[in-house]
């Protein structure tokens, strides 16, 4: 019970950065840092400090806000989330890709039929 308790307060984390919208704006993306519970522990670091820490969520949004998907990430080295017109992937992570239920928009001419952020 006492890990689930832990769990329930460290899964929400804390949103990292800004949210990274499609090309029209109907998702985005939003990272969320979470607490290193161990190195808070043992007495390493500070909470809040993504070098010490490096695990949160990349979560899917829709423009209403509704949670559409989320993964557990590295944020120190990524995510970098790119739209193509019904999907969304990784860049350097080809294990997932988010399919959306309804196109994300077209991409300027300039990103080559992708958009992303970060």
């Amino acid at each position: 019970m006492l890990m689930l308790g832990f769990y329930l307060i460290w899964k929400p984390g804390t949103p990292l950065g800004d949210r990274c919208y499609s090309p029209n704006h109907d998702y985005f993306i939003q990272q969320y840092q979470n607490i290193n519970l161990w190195a808070l522990a043992v007495g390493f670091g500070m909470p809040g400090q993504v070098g010490d820490n490096g695990v949160g969520y990349a979560r899917l949004y829709n423009k209403d806000g509704r949670l559409l998907n989320e993964r557990l990430v590295n944020l120190q080295q990524g995510p970098f989330p790119r739209w193509g017109d019904k999907v969304v992937y990784f860049l350097g992570d080809d294990s997932e890709e988010w399919v959306l239920p309804s196109s994300a928009g077209r991409p300027s001419h300039r990103s080559r039929g992708v958009s992303g952020c970060y």
